[in-house]
């Protein structure tokens, strides 16, 4: 899975994940970006399986694998704990 990651403009906070829905891809986010940069933030926006800069293997895409191609992204780009924002 590919995936931008912009560092915090000043000290880094927290690093946030964005995630697009389908039919989207992480240019979805430009906007929102420069805005967590300056507030602190690293942004990390991951390309789905299937989307823009990631691979499009020929499989059965479901929210499972969804899940653990996003967990092992987050883990590439050393971002554990996952937190949910809800």
């Amino acid at each position: 899975m590919a995936y931008t990651d912009f560092a915090a403009s000043g000290p880094a906070g927290h690093a946030i994940f964005l995630l697009h829905g389908k039919n989207f891809d992480s240019s979805y986010w430009s906007g929102p970006i420069n805005w967590l940069r300056d507030a602190g933030s690293r942004a990390i926006g991951p390309d789905q399986l299937g989307f823009n800069k990631s691979a499009k293997p020929d499989i059965d895409y479901s929210f499972t694998e969804e899940d653990h191609t996003t967990t092992k992204c987050a883990g590439r780009a050393q971002t554990s704990p996952l937190q949910s924002a809800r």
